[in-house]
């Protein structure tokens, strides 16, 4: 089936930019898959594509939002999955799974990430190495576990060991909890 036939709306501007809109028939039959589509191509290349859910059409059709930059960068958002996912031209990868509650960020080689909130900093530089820079407390939490870092740290510089001539070292006299 040509996507744009006789349901087709549109118009080519000066510059370049172009919009289509292909509109629901009722008539059609089998359902028309590409009905409810608006596509817009503008003059830099970029494209914006939107194709309007069809959940009585069989099957059933969800709604896709999809916009490719000039720069290769893209959008999608698809209601059927509730998946929406932005890819970079660099190979950066965020994407947000609301059926899963899954949300990742996949960054290539080299990147740095940072994460800034209510004066409390998460960053990793180019190499790996992972800073948190924390305005208040930090706490670690286990299934078995539940301490602050201030905690740790200070324990561990009050622990002593009797000396070692002596014999075996004691159980220092503050645990952690």
């Amino acid at each position: 089936m040509d996507l744009w036939n006789n349901h087709d709306t549109g118009a080519s501007i000066s510059d370049g930019t172009v919009w289509r809109y292909h509109r629901f028939d009722s008539a059609d039959s089998p359902a028309d898959p590409y009905a409810g589509t608006g596509f817009y191509s503008f003059f830099d290349g970029t494209t914006f594509k939107y194709q309007a859910g069809q959940p009585n059409a069989s099957p059933p059709i969800a709604g896709v939002a999809l916009v490719n930059f000039s720069d290769g960068t893209i959008f999608e958002y698809n209601a059927a999955t509730s998946v929406s996912t932005q890819s970079y031209v660099d190979g950066a990868v965020v994407k947000y799974d609301a059926t899963a509650h899954a949300f990742s960020i996949a960054l290539p080689s080299g990147s740095t990430m940072s994460i800034t909130a209510n004066g409390a900093t998460i960053s990793i530089d180019a190499s790996g190495n992972v800073g948190i820079t924390a305005a208040g407390g930090i706490n670690l939490v286990t299934g078995t576990h539940n301490d602050s870092v201030d905690n740790i740290i200070n324990v561990f510089n009050a622990h002593v060991h009797g000396d070692p001539t002596e014999g075996d070292t004691t159980v220092p006299t503050a645990l952690l909890t």
